[in-house]
């Protein structure tokens, strides 16, 4: 009997073709393909046979879930108060509104659920669903909390909107509350989505909601958003400014200053300067890849980069994690090896010819438990593999000359 062919999603590869340009800049898009124009483009292109989806599948991580999670539930709770017509998170209304949705766990659990129902789009989520559905399980408590108190902030001005104002045409705004609405300006081919936009007779106020730590780039987007705001002439064509900017965390507010116009003038010139740059350099084939901790480390395309395979990279992020941390190794660690012979149902000898943890030509002996069945399926005699986020030992008890290198529930393989 012929062995099943390897499915495409774990086969390291090039895209069927590159990533296109965005038609509509945002503020992620900007940062992330400055940070790596081949790490946006590889996330961006087209991989017909693996999926339907934009780019290729993204990687699984809980921190990025809570955060879509505690934002589904956030639009979920404001659209309903502004349907209902409530004034504030203490009136008798807000209790009525949040009974009928069943209280703050019931609502978690929908946004749960939402999220897993797009998981399973995802070929990436299958190999380690139980594992996810079982950690969120347990996050649900703290998720809970966090969105009580960020519910706890929200200031309301009672009138209904949301996505309704897209629907109608992106009609001018009224005065009221408005979740996740999306701002455009056609002439700098920009957009994005505040997570609630607050416009009164004598206010305006920009919430940007965000579930880590405080950074320096979360102002410099809720900035982003002013501006979107100010030259958005179809939600607002008077081009009022907004006077107040939060950026919103679950220990507490950070106020950032707003911008003068002469100030929001300055933001738009170097933002168009800026999205040229980035522009031209994903329209190279391939685009250009920028390696570095910080870019690579959670990067979740490394695995089709060949640029971050090559010695020069993995000495170059050796050296920076070497300079930052005093050591060279991680708890997690990425090899590209060659299978040899197979001493157990579960241990197979290989040798290594890339990754910083060990030198190439390393021998060492590769561990994938019976329970991973995808990474066992594509493991094979003089195959090459690359694998992410694996554990490293200095040695197993069977080959004390050997280290080894184990798959975990972080871990991921793929053929080359």
């Amino acid at each position: 009997m012929p062995e099943p062919a390897v499915e495409p999603m774990w086969l390291a590869r090039s895209p069927d073709a590159w990533a296109d340009a965005p038609a509509w800049m945002s503020f992620s898009d900007l940062r992330n393909i400055e940070a790596c124009p081949r790490r946006w483009s590889l996330s961006s292109a087209s991989f017909s046979d693996i999926w339907s989806g934009r780019g290729y599948p993204p990687k699984i991580y809980l921190a990025t879930l809570s955060g879509h999670i505690l934002h589904g539930a956030l639009e979920l709770i404001v659209k309903s108060l502004n349907r209902a017509g409530c004034p504030s998170v203490a009136s008798e209304s807000f209790v009525n509104v949040m009974r009928g949705l069943g209280g703050y766990t019931s609502i978690i659990e929908q946004a749960v659920a939402h999220v897993l129902n797009k998981l399973n789009e995802n070929p990436r989520f299958t190999p380690r669903s139980r594992y996810v559905v079982a950690e969120l399980k347990k996050a649900a408590p703290a998720l809970r909390e966090n969105l009580q108190i960020l519910t706890g902030k929200l200031r309301l001005e009672g009138a209904y909107c949301g996505v309704g104002a897209q629907q109608r045409g992106r009609s001018a705004l009224n005065e009221g509350t408005y979740a996740e609405i999306e701002l455009r300006v056609a002439n700098m081919h920009w957009h994005g989505f505040v997570d609630i936009l607050t416009v009164s007779e004598s206010n305006c106020e920009i919430v940007d909601f965000k579930t880590g730590e405080p950074a320096p780039e979360h102002e410099e987007q809720v900035r982003v958003y002013s501006l979107l705001w100010a030259r958005d002439r179809e939600l607002n064509p008077q081009g009022r400014t907004a006077n107040c900017l939060t950026l919103s965390y679950s220990r507490g507010d950070i106020t950032v200053k707003s911008l003068t116009d002469h100030e929001l003038e300055l933001l738009e010139s170097d933002l168009m300067l800026r999205s040229s740059r980035v522009l031209a350099e994903i329209r190279k084939t391939p685009p250009p890849a920028v390696p570095s901790v910080d870019n690579c480390t959670f990067c979740p395309v490394r695995q089709l980069c060949d640029e971050y395979w090559t010695d020069a990279t993995q000495e170059l992020l050796a050296q920076e994690k070497s300079n930052a941390s005093g050591s060279e190794l991680r708890h997690l660690a990425d090899f590209e090896v060659e299978i040899g012979n197979q001493e157990s149902p579960s241990i197979w000898r290989a040798v290594t010819l890339g990754g910083q943890a060990l030198q190439r030509s390393s021998r060492v002996m590769l561990r994938i438990p019976e329970e991973y069945t995808t990474a066992r399926r594509i493991v094979k005699r003089g195959g090459r593999i690359r694998i992410i986020d694996a554990s490293l030992a200095d040695q197993i008890e069977d080959d004390a000359t050997s280290p080894l290198i184990s798959l975990n529930r972080f871990s991921e393989a793929f053929v080359l």
